[in-house]
């Protein structure tokens, strides 16, 4: 099974949450983090940008590709 986790900029993960390098290899993982975002604002009521911005890094996913923004 794939992962993907996308991250709001606006503070980190705790330790020990996220894949290591190691693992994201391991487990088919992605880690995006989007610059200028807020984890609050990851919502159906965000601004347009991010939900575009959202779209694309989980389509891009879907397709096999981990890509950032």
């Amino acid at each position: 099974m794939s992962v993907l986790s996308i991250r709001g900029s606006d503070f980190p993960a705790d330790d020990g949450v996220l894949y290591t390098a190691e693992e994201l290899k391991q487990f088919n993982g992605c880690i995006v983090q989007v610059a200028d975002s807020e984890h609050n604002d990851m919502t159906d009521f965000g601004p347009g940008w991010l939900k575009n911005s959202l779209s694309n890094i989980i389509r891009a996913f879907v397709a096999g590709h981990c890509v950032g923004t």
